[in-house]
């Protein structure tokens, strides 16, 4: 049996459903011209996330991700996909890993939103009646 591999608990269900929005974007004057991928939020973590999209990624590929919980707003987070798979025609299971590297993740206050987007969605899991929008 292969040992798991995860640090940090996945958090997926009616917390990331209902109350994480996303926003997914390639960096670069190239890719700035494309248009951007149709994405939701399939769970979360504090190494990364999954999403599914109506793109293709390829593996490696650089992201900014925006979330929105409530009150709390975090943009330009840096990820890398690690994963792409096809389920559906059109559409994208893509895994990512957040790149703790780059100095903007450097930052505290990245640090403690990505935490409370974790506690939230915990809080979400644990007691799924108090999540009325």
């Amino acid at each position: 049996m292969q040992q798991e591999k995860r640090k940090h608990i996945r958090y997926s269900g009616k917390c990331i459903f209902d109350l994480l929005e996303i926003s997914v974007s390639r960096p670069g004057i190239r890719e700035f011209l494309k248009l951007s991928p149709t994405v939701q939020c399939l769970d979360f973590s504090l190494s990364g996330l999954q999403i599914s999209s109506d793109q293709h990624f390829y593996i490696g590929q650089k992201l900014i991700i925006d979330f929105l919980l409530r009150d709390i707003e975090l943009i330009e987070i840096s990820a890398v996909v690690i994963t792409c798979n096809e389920g559906e025609p059109g559409k994208f299971s893509v895994g990512s890993r957040f790149c703790f590297s780059s100095p903007r993740m450097q930052d505290p206050i990245v640090k403690h939103a990505l935490l409370q987007i974790e506690a939230r969605c915990k809080a979400a899991d644990e007691f799924p009646i108090l999540n009325v929008k």
